[in-house]
């Protein structure tokens, strides 16, 4: 689906003005990505509890903070994972 998106904006035939990737990094789900973010053990625990996991207990705040810098550092550009299927379709590779 990704493939024939791209050569639909691609092809001239369709009257579209342009089109972009959207290129902010993500932590990698279901959905496409360019640069990705591997998310830390402790931050997939924060985010578990956030979202009102069933199990997920309650971080301390301290643990919160630790999982919270450990996603930051994650984020850094020079960190990222890249998604060669998505660089392969937007022609990038």
């Amino acid at each position: 689906m990704l493939r024939t998106s791209a050569a639909m904006f691609d092809d001239p035939s369709n009257i579209l003005t342009g089109w972009c990737f959207w290129t902010w990094k993500k932590v990698p789900n279901k959905y496409p990505y360019l640069p990705g973010i591997d998310a830390p053990a402790k931050w997939k625990e924060l985010m578990a509890w956030a979202a009102g996991g069933w199990f997920a207990r309650k971080p301390s705040s301290e643990a919160a903070a630790a999982a919270t810098e450990e996603f930051l550092e994650a984020v850094e550009f020079d960190k990222k994972a890249e998604n060669a299927e998505m660089l392969g379709i937007l022609g990038a590779d």
